[in-house]
């Protein structure tokens, strides 16, 4: 399938018509996801894709570029691995533009490249295509259909070839499970008033056969539960970068001190972005999960 078969599969998604406007308008920018040197082309479907990848901001310069510091962390963290490169970053993450854009340029050379990242929660695909660049081999997983096609998309779009797509959610147990297209959410209920899709879930030790060295979570608040049917990955001891979203629990049901409970942290390097001042720190045992916005677990 060609670009521009896969843009009309994306834009004739079988969809409500009160929503089809959501869907049919596809843009395209220039983009280096915030890795120097990186610029890649990247589609994107949605109006959820629109605002988030600051489609306006693209129309000013002519590209998106902005400097983000998780994915800079999660290639220095795993690909260097280097106690000494970890304090730095500690010890000026509040000069992240000037000091720590210098050292990943000046490091990016020592990148061990043949290690193998799953990335659960992929969205349009923006992460995986500059993991494709740095890692051997990646597995992304996406429920939704207009998100994981317009991977496909973006993957055809730049030749990315080690990237394998695997459309389902992430949970503690295989079952199907009921997503607002328009929202791009989980609904726990049977009203089906939204225009919804019908998808099944994967368990993390569902790819225990990839053997990943990097495991990025990001997932609208499943994070805890996708762990407690991980232990076969887990045991294996790789590096996690997670996301946390403790900002969205409206019933206040998400405790993401549980990662402790299934993560031995103790054994790993552990670090954390503050929600509130968005700070990266230390984090020691005790240290309240429900106060970051990003974990890191670092394998020593």
């Amino acid at each position: 399938m060609n670009i521009d078969e896969k843009i009309n599969l994306l834009k004739n998604l079988n969809i409500k018509n009160d929503i089809q406007k959501i869907y049919e308008s596809i843009y395209k920018i220039k983009t280096d996801a915030g890795v120097p040197d990186n610029e890649f082309d990247f589609y994107i479907t949605n109006e959820n894709g629109k605002l988030w990848y600051d489609l306006k901001q693209c129309e000013k310069n002519g590209k998106q570029s902005f400097y983000s510091q998780e994915i800079i962390y999660i290639l220095l963290f795993s690909l260097i691995n280097d106690k000494k490169i970890i304090n730095y970053i500690l010890e000026n993450a509040h000069d992240f533009d000037d000091k720590i854009i210098k050292l990943f340029n000046e490091q990016k050379h020592m990148f061990v490249k043949n290690k193998k990242i799953l990335d659960l929660g992929a969205h349009q695909g923006f992460y995986t295509i500059v993991f494709s660049k740095y890692f051997e081999n990646v597995i992304c997983v996406e429920p939704f259909p207009q998100n994981y096609l317009t991977i496909e998309l973006n993957l055809l779009a730049n030749n990315i070839t080690n990237v394998n797509v695997v459309p389902a959610f992430i949970t503690d147990e295989n079952k199907s499970g009921i997503f607002s297209q328009g929202e791009q959410k989980y609904i726990n209920s049977t009203d089906y008033s939204h225009e919804y899709i019908l998808q099944t879930s994967k368990t993390l030790n569902d790819f225990e056969y990839f053997l990943p060295d990097v495991v990025k979570i990001d997932i609208e608040g499943e994070e805890v539960n996708s762990l407690k049917s991980g232990n076969k990955i887990i045991d294996r001891h790789p590096s996690f970068f997670i996301e946390l979203h403790k900002e969205i629990d409206v019933d206040n049901k998400l405790d993401c001190n549980e990662i402790k409970k299934y993560i031995n942290i103790e054994s790993y390097i552990c670090l954390g972005i503050e929600l509130k001042n968005n700070k990266l720190i230390k984090i020691e045992k005790e240290y309240d999960f429900n106060f970051l916005k990003y974990l890191f677990l670092i394998n020593k």
